[in-house]
């Protein structure tokens, strides 16, 4: 018999691609949390039970040690939830999520009368590789209960439970991370899809949500409506369709005395191989003054 003994245990910092791209085209700005060196990773903690030498959080090694009779064991994630509304997020979050992680989420509502609603306000997983299952009731990974296997970083939309319980299962593979996920959830009254909201610069016309419901978008002057322009609450409490969003046109006429005029996809990234052109045609004898807020092109 051969019994191998660790009495250290390291761990190396690394560099996502999906954190620290070169191709962007755009940089976000945050409030709030604690300043951290482009060149440095966040204090991961000491360990329970153990002790962590260095206190230098540049990228490079990290030895951990345990005590005597203890394992390095990874992190636990995940968690039972209980109560008509909350948030969950991913392991770190905002910061990148950990490798091989497998964290499970069980929610169950305080009325058993009720469903769940679940809306993500970020999303970034590693596209193909790192996926969050969310299943309705019944056994966590059991095909037949999955709603979707969300994965990439487009921002998913509104999801309604069937039954008072829902369950989310993220699952990381050993290599590229990214920031992962926030969401907010809550109790709603069943036999409905739940509000989707108003898309940025745009309206909508409806406001019940019950099964069989309808609801109409538009977007306002100079913006294109992308996605469908009417959704139908299903009796399965999905929408027939996601919520539209209203991108700025890349060709367009102002004739307004005043107005603004965004990058297509603002302030996401825009788009490859765009060429846009905007003309604005004031009185004869006026000139116009041009103001920019932000401004961020490769």
């Amino acid at each position: 018999m051969l019994i191998l003994k660790w009495d250290k245990f390291h761990i190396f910092a690394r560099i996502s691609k999906s954190t620290f791209s070169s191709s962007s085209r755009r940089r976000g700005v945050s409030q709030g949390g604690d300043a951290v060196a482009s060149d440095m990773c966040p204090d991961p903690g000491i360990p329970e039970n153990g002790k962590r030498t260095g206190l230098d959080f540049r990228y490079f090694i990290r030895i951990y040690v345990c005590r005597y009779f203890y394992l390095v064991v990874p992190r636990t994630c995940g968690s039972n939830l209980h109560g008509p509304s909350g948030i969950i997020t991913s392991p770190n979050y905002p910061v990148q999520y950990e490798d091989n992680a497998h964290c499970v989420w069980v929610i169950t509502t305080l009325d058993p009368e009720k469903v769940i609603k679940l809306a993500f306000e970020e999303f970034e997983l590693e596209r193909g590789y790192d996926t969050l299952t969310v299943g309705d009731a019944g056994k966590v990974g059991d095909t037949r209960t999955v709603l979707y296997v969300l994965t990439g970083s487009s921002v998913p939309d509104l999801i309604v439970s069937m039954s008072n319980q829902m369950w989310l299962h993220l699952q990381s593979d050993d290599s590229i991370g990214s920031l992962g996920f926030k969401a907010v959830y809550q109790e709603i009254e069943k036999g409905g899809c739940g509000d989707p909201g108003v898309p940025s610069y745009g309206k909508r016309t409806g406001s019940s949500f019950l099964h069989g419901d309808s609801l109409t978008f538009e977007c306002q002057a100079a913006f294109e409506l992308m996605g469908e322009r009417m959704i139908t609450c299903q009796q399965n409490n999905q929408w027939s369709g996601n919520k539209p969003s209203c991108v700025f046109s890349c060709f367009f006429n102002f004739t307004t005395p005043s107005g603004i005029i965004l990058s297509p996809n603002y302030p996401e990234e825009y788009g490859n191989n765009m060429n846009c052109v905007w003309l604005i045609i004031s009185e004869p004898g006026s000139r116009i003054h041009l103001i920019f807020n932000d401004f961020d092109v490769e």
